[in-house]
């Protein structure tokens, strides 16, 4: 992504139309990228999947991103995401990755990642890839009711969707 951020930070009148941002397969995100992007102002649509993310933390700032309506970042188990007060202010459908260990590892211990009264225009659904490899299946299960219980509590009840990676079978402690 690095020869992109530098491509947009030379001459960013270039992607002034751009609506839509697929990157699949990309070695990594950092969290000057997420910055960089966010600040693309007719940015509707937003995918991205990580394969070697090595930054542990990304925030999604509420200065950016203001004309999203889909939001996807996938950075697979090495990484959390969080969004601050205020972000993603359009997003209606928002997909996200959190590696559980990562989480606890750093601190999260209450799994917050800014849901709660947060992302106010969510009207089509959140889906979360919960990756719990070296999380005890206590920790996975305590990191998707954390989750749960602040997207149920989400005034426009958005559909919640959470896929553990690896799957834990249903009667696991």
């Amino acid at each position: 992504i690095s020869a992109l951020r530098g491509w947009i930070e030379r001459d960013p009148s270039h992607l002034s139309n751009l609506s839509e941002l697929i990157l699949t397969s990309v070695k990594e995100v950092q969290q000057e990228d997420v910055e960089i992007i966010g600040g693309l102002l007719s940015l509707r649509c937003l995918a991205i999947t990580s394969t070697h993310q090595t930054q542990r933390l990304l925030v999604i700032r509420a200065d950016g991103f203001s004309c999203v309506v889909y939001f996807e970042l996938d950075c697979g188990s090495a990484a959390q995401i969080i969004f601050e007060s205020g972000a993603l202010p359009r997003a209606e459908r928002v997909e996200f990755s959190l590696g559980v260990r990562v989480a606890k590892e750093d601190g999260n211990r209450g799994f917050n990642l800014g849901l709660q009264g947060n992302l106010l225009s969510l009207r089509r659904g959140v889906r979360i890839w919960m990756y719990c490899g070296g999380a005890r299946v206590g920790e996975a299960k305590e990191a998707e009711a954390a989750v749960r219980r602040a997207l149920e509590a989400h005034p426009n009840h958005p559909r919640i969707e959470i896929y553990m990676i690896p799957r834990i079978a249903k009667g696991t402690h």
